[in-house]
């Protein structure tokens, strides 16, 4: 009966990274996602030199190797911060995934469960489960969607808090659309739209559970900002972008503002690197 205990752990497993895939389909490439095993002497040497391997969820790596890959495999992926880990050469990773799945019996794992939508192999059995064996499949297949995975340690980031957590946000900033805002080193007044909200909860940042709580106190924040002066929009020759210096955790973040041919000011986003100031014109920008 051992194999229907690998079959059932294995069933598990994939349910696992399937519902975690489902998040981290979400976010896109945000993040990188890293490869990692148990850590333990009890790591298979096939599967150790994935370890660490750090690529973004849009890379063909994903779509064959992320875990569970092979019965009882208690290898997962993460995802992380970009920058905080040198991205892997896809190539060499490839290559060793290629040799942990060599032989015809563990070739069947090259596959992503939440790609695929199933719990097993495209070419297993799974006739093989006992009914037994899938009920208790299904209830915990159940339980993992009702329950939130671990925390992301590496991040210090609970992830499925900070999801859960930014789309509250997101619905109570609607009334925020119907508002204007005003700095008075400014002079106009600012609206911010939908996309404008979803812009900034999407955006990366040090302090990113922090920056997302901020939105709804954005009036207060931007009253509050120093403004900086203006500079070309990267994506928009006609928009006009305008910055805003605030602090956040001790920290600085900017703001930045689009201006319309037609006067109309909309708050657009934040970021917490230095680079979005090399857009400001010389002659606004401070000493």
């Amino acid at each position: 009966m051992r194999y229907l205990e690998a079959e059932y752990n294995f069933a598990v497993s994939s349910a696992q990274m399937a519902a975690s895939w489902a998040e981290v389909s979400q976010d896109g490439d945000r993040y990188d996602l890293q490869y990692r095993t148990a850590g333990d002497d009890h790591v298979r040497e096939e599967h150790r030199p994935l370890n660490g391997v750090t690529l973004p969820p849009s890379n063909d790596f994903w779509r064959y190797y992320y875990p569970p890959n092979g019965w009882n495999c208690r290898c997962t992926a993460v995802q992380v911060l970009k920058g905080k880990y040198p991205t892997s050469d896809d190539k060499q990773a490839i290559q060793a995934g290629d040799r942990m799945t060599d032989t015809p019996k563990k070739r069947i794992f090259r596959f992503n469960p939440g790609i695929d939508g199933q719990l097993f192999p495209p070419k297993h059995p799974y006739y093989k489960l006992s009914r037994e064996a899938a009920g208790q499949v299904k209830k915990a297949v159940k339980a993992l969607q009702e329950t939130a995975p671990e925390p992301d340690t590496d991040t210090g980031v609970d992830l499925v808090r900070l999801r859960r957590r930014r789309k509250e946000i997101k619905e109570e900033a609607k009334r925020l659309t119907e508002q204007q805002f005003f700095n008075a080193q400014f002079g106009k007044p600012m609206i911010i739209t939908k996309t404008g909200i979803k812009e900034w909860l999407n955006q990366p940042h040090k302090h990113i559970e922090a920056k997302n709580e901020m939105l709804l106190e954005i009036g207060e924040v931007v009253q509050n900002a120093e403004y900086l002066g203006t500079g070309p929009d990267k994506h928009r020759a006609y928009i006009t972008a305008h910055f805003f210096e605030i602090e956040l955790e001790g920290e600085k973040s900017w703001i930045i503002a689009r201006e319309f041919p037609d006067g109309k000011c909309q708050i657009h986003s934040i970021s917490d690197s230095k680079k979005v100031l090399e857009a400001l014109h010389e002659k606004t920008a401070r000493k």
